[in-house]
């Protein structure tokens, strides 16, 4: 399932994938994912906002990169 993406780092910086179709609405920058994406993010506290429509709630998430340790996120997003 095709995704809108935000991720966003303690200092307000957007992150998304190289080459990603990404729009900035608002004052947030978000991008477009299939169902599962790669990227390489700096050292730091995050945070990120999915949403797939109408039909589904926005779901948000905090997280942490920590040097040398990789790290797998999951969201699941819940319909109305």
């Amino acid at each position: 399932m095709t995704a809108r993406i935000s991720i966003r780092d303690a200092g307000a910086k957007f992150h998304a994938p190289p080459g990603a179709l990404y729009r900035l609405n608002n004052g947030e920058l978000h991008f477009y994912a299939p169902e599962h994406i790669e990227l390489a993010l700096p050292v730091g506290r995050y945070q990120i906002k999915v949403a797939h429509g109408p039909e589904y709630r926005v779901a948000r998430q905090e997280f942490e990169i920590q040097q040398d340790r990789p790290t797998a996120i999951t969201v699941e997003l819940a319909r109305w």
